[in-house]
């Protein structure tokens, strides 16, 4: 007589949750970790000043731009995939409580995410162009961007907006949810305001870096989400 398992589906169906939950974990340590390195040591040269007459200048373009466009790359395709990452893993963690709050603010993340990364990757097409021209074409442009400075960091900035908003409606799920411990979510919004405080480049650089970290140890509650089946 031949016995089987009673229900094999149901084993199977788990065992891949729980694979793909370990992926989702592992891609938000990967692609926190990867922002946060870029952006403290900025390798496409200092923030820009949006405050100034002209935010892009031609002398501050950066002097290797293709080892400069390949950061901004890597860093855009990095905070994308981070909001999508850390989307799948909230909504992993909030089960029950919070799941409306928890789904408005993954969209809000996924979209406002994506946004960002095409207006970063073209922003970047746009320097790199300008500093390979000859000069004479290449500050042209660099007039050109500053003229319509905000189509040029528009895009790239309302989708930082939106996944500001979205981790603040992200947070506020998870703790209802008590899917994280709530100090940890209380320095993660602390950090997130300070970055509209108007703090120096530097500085700013670091406490951006230790957002992300932050934002990176949700892949802990996640990877042991995946232990559980």
């Amino acid at each position: 007589m031949t016995t089987t398992s009673p229900h094999p589906t149901v084993t199977t169906t788990v065992t891949a949750l729980s694979g793909r939950t370990r992926i989702v974990a592992a891609g938000i340590a990967v692609t926190a970790a990867t922002a946060a390195v870029l952006v403290l040591t900025h390798p496409w040269g200092d923030r820009l000043d949006s405050s100034a007459d002209d935010v892009v200048s031609y002398a501050g373009l950066p002097a290797d731009i293709d080892a400069a466009w390949t950061a901004m790359l890597v860093d855009s395709l990095a905070f994308g995939l981070l909001s999508i990452c850390v989307t799948i893993g909230c909504w992993r963690l909030v089960r029950a409580r919070a799941r409306l709050a928890a789904t408005v603010g993954g969209v809000l993340a996924v979209v406002g995410g994506v946004v960002s990364a095409m207006g970063g990757l073209a922003f970047a097409t746009l320097l790199w162009f300008a500093a390979t021209l000859p000069e004479e074409q290449g500050r042209g442009l660099v007039d050109a961007v500053n003229d319509e400075i905000g189509h040029a960091l528009g895009v790239e900035m309302a989708g930082f907006v939106l996944v500001t908003l979205a981790s603040l409606v992200l947070s506020a799920a998870l703790i209802r949810a008590r899917a994280v411990p709530w100090p940890a979510v209380a320095v993660f919004l602390a950090l997130t305001v300070s970055l509209f405080v108007g703090l120096p480049g530097g500085v700013m650089n670091v406490l951006q870096a230790a957002q992300l970290l932050v934002a990176g140890l949700l892949a802990i509650p996640v990877w042991r989400a995946s232990l559980d089946g």
